[in-house]
């Protein structure tokens, strides 16, 4: 399964994603619970982006997403994104701006929160489109990489996704598997309901 923007065109990008070699997609949305409740698609998932705690009460408004991911780079945001019940996992935690510690990169996670996510079985989600795009790919996939490890010494899944915004950034699936390889992130593409 892929998880790709909500397009225009849905048809074009299940035809393409069949060739790639995916059986479903699910497509993200942005829209306010009240726009997503009108539509009755059971594919269509909700990216979060809240900007501070207040923003969290929309989520109770949501029926029936398929997949809810929640998206910050502040640190007190992506504890409460884990904390929640509502939310599946996370994705773009990490920026590609601003200088790395001597020690340490500044990627936004670190052993606590990997701990919470861990107790509260959510997922860690890679965006392909987001490194395909970077203006600082090195320092995004090293931060990607850092996040990684953290996840997986507490054992919190790992799923990459096209996370496509476009047709020409669908990739297949052993594409991404193969950078999953690269990344050492020991997943694959997401599957849903295996947490």
């Amino acid at each position: 399964m892929d998880i790709v923007l909500l397009p225009k065109n849905i048809e074009s990008y299940l035809s393409r994603s069949k060739s790639l070699g995916y059986n479903d997609v699910i497509f993200l949305t942005e829209l306010k619970p009240k726009e997503f409740n009108s539509l009755k698609d059971k594919n269509l998932g909700v990216l979060f982006k809240p900007k501070n705690p207040n923003d969290f009460r929309e989520l109770r408004k949501y029926k029936n997403p398929a997949l809810i991911i929640g998206t910050s780079t502040d640190e007190k945001i992506i504890r409460r994104l884990l904390e929640n019940s509502k939310v599946d996992g996370v994705v773009d935690v990490e920026t590609e701006f601003g200088r790395d510690h001597t020690h340490y990169r500044r990627a936004n996670v670190n052993q606590v929160l990997a701990k919470i996510a861990k107790d509260n079985g959510k997922r860690y989600f890679v965006d392909f489109s987001r490194i395909l795009n970077s203006k600082k790919r090195a320092k995004l996939i090293g931060r990607i990489i850092q996040n990684i490890r953290i996840f997986r010494k507490y054992k919190v899944p790992i799923s990459i996704a096209s996370f496509a915004r476009s047709e020409n950034e669908l990739r297949s699936k052993d594409n991404l598997e193969a950078f999953a390889k690269v990344l050492k992130a020991r997943s694959s593409v997401f599957r849903i309901g295996k947490k």
